[in-house]
């Protein structure tokens, strides 16, 4: 069944898919990027609620979808920290990263979810995330803010995945303890992630002449 809930997730996923793809041409390379992680997102939601229905578990689409976008933000942060001395430093982490991410689908198997994947990809995300802050607020710029589409980027992935590492790295403790504090984590996750394609989105939308 399609909910409310479930509409609300995909809106913003789906419409970095539609809007990138008619205005694909005007878009800079960082923002063609960006509109891929929206895209994956919402491809990944709609095969995982298709296989809750048919086979009772989606467990399996996590561990590919995180596999794949663990390879896709490090195409961003490569396009993000091309020019600085921390890409090799990417080059060396990614490749360990994507080896464990394998591994352990195999190792544990694609019917348990994914939370160590799930933690590993927000530990490496904060990092180059805070990496990629720093390295943007040193370069003096006259582009507004608003138009800074490569700081807010990294602004919200830092922030998203924050908290996801926190919420999968409690979440049997949460689970065991206090069910009421568990539907908390749940639905903070849940606005979380609308904020997180919302301004994915907004970094689409913006003018990939006049940004950064």
């Amino acid at each position: 069944m399609i909910t409310f809930r479930f509409i609300a997730y995909q809106l913003f996923p789906f419409l970095c898919l539609a809007y990138g793809l008619v205005k694909f041409k005007h878009l800079s390379k960082r923002q063609k990027l960006i509109m891929g992680l929206g895209a994956l997102a919402f491809l990944s939601q709609t095969v995982s609620r298709w296989m809750s229905f048919a086979h009772g578990t989606n467990y399996p689409v996590y561990h590919v979808y995180l596999i794949l976008a663990t390879f896709w933000y490090a195409i961003v942060l490569h396009d993000i920290l091309s020019q600085s001395k921390w890409k090799f430093v990417l080059y060396l982490i990614t490749p360990l990263l994507l080896a464990t991410e394998v591994y352990a689908s195999f190792k544990f198997g694609f019917a348990v979810f994914p939370s160590l994947h799930t933690m590993l990809l927000s530990i490496y995300l904060v990092v180059f995330s805070l990496i990629g802050i720093n390295i943007s607020l040193e370069k003096p710029s006259l582009i507004p803010l608003p138009r800074m589409i490569t700081l807010i980027f990294l602004l919200t992935t830092l922030f998203f995945y924050t908290f996801n590492y926190f919420f999968f790295g409690f979440y049997a403790i949460t689970a065991n303890i206090n069910y009421g504090g568990l539907r908390m984590f749940d639905t903070f996750l849940f606005v979380s992630n609308i904020i997180l394609y919302y301004f994915y989105f907004y970094c689409i939308r913006v003018d990939g002449n006049l940004s950064i």
